[in-house]
């Protein structure tokens, strides 16, 4: 029987084309670093024991990208038929490799930093409930956290909903969900056009 040492993983979505971008946003510019530099940094200094980045699209940029930190990158070859293939992706990977917990996190929200992937990896490790989301007045979503007995219903996904299916069933299917709020839905912008992506470079005082 595998000894699952290895507790909480967190994984960085990344494997999207950018369509509403025109090209990769991923690698664009912000403030001095590219986008996914941030989840990278959020994920990689948070307490979660692993991280890894799910790719797809441009594979090899990421890929890249991912190498200067102690991420895995991790490729998901059906990336163009939704995100939810990417988190079925983690979430075998979560069962092939023993891990406890899974913390699902986006790579284009650059305000979320490693404090709130703290609290889930926290709230995971405390068995409370199954399944945990972020949420703050007007928004609800990621990132989320998993316990073992979602995974192999993630792996089910299909989709471009990702895990919130997961939420919507979790009744029906015994598993416990719990919320983790914030004060302020900003925290959880996420970056879909040159016009978001401007706006942020152009706001002064903002802490990315």
């Amino acid at each position: 029987m595998r000894s699952f040492s290895r507790r909480s993983l967190v994984a960085v979505l990344a494997a999207g084309a950018s369509r509403r971008m025109g090209s990769h946003k991923l690698m664009k510019p912000l403030k001095g670093a590219k986008l996914l530099d941030y989840a990278l940094d959020a994920a990689c200094s948070s307490q979660a024991d692993s991280v890894c980045v799910v790719t797809g699209f441009s594979h090899s940029h990421v890929e890249a990208a991912v190498s200067t930190c102690r991420a895995v990158p991790l490729f998901n070859p059906d990336w163009a038929c939704g995100q939810s293939t990417s988190v079925a992706r983690a979430a075998h990977y979560c069962l092939r490799e023993g891990y406890h917990s899974l913390v699902v996190m986006l790579a284009d929200q650059p305000h979320v930093d490693s404090a709130v992937i703290d609290r889930l990896v926290q709230a995971l490790g405390s068995g409370a409930a199954d399944a945990y989301r972020c949420i703050a007045p007007g928004y609800a979503g990621s990132p989320c956290g998993f316990t073992r007995p979602c995974f192999p219903l993630l792996t089910a996904l299909e989709g471009d909903e990702g895990a919130r299916q997961l939420f919507k069933a979790a009744p029906s299917m015994g598993l416990r969900t719990a919320d983790i709020g914030f004060d302020d839905a900003a925290l959880f912008m996420d970056i879909d056009t040159p016009e978001d992506l401007a706006r942020l470079n152009q706001a002064k005082g903002a802490s990315c």
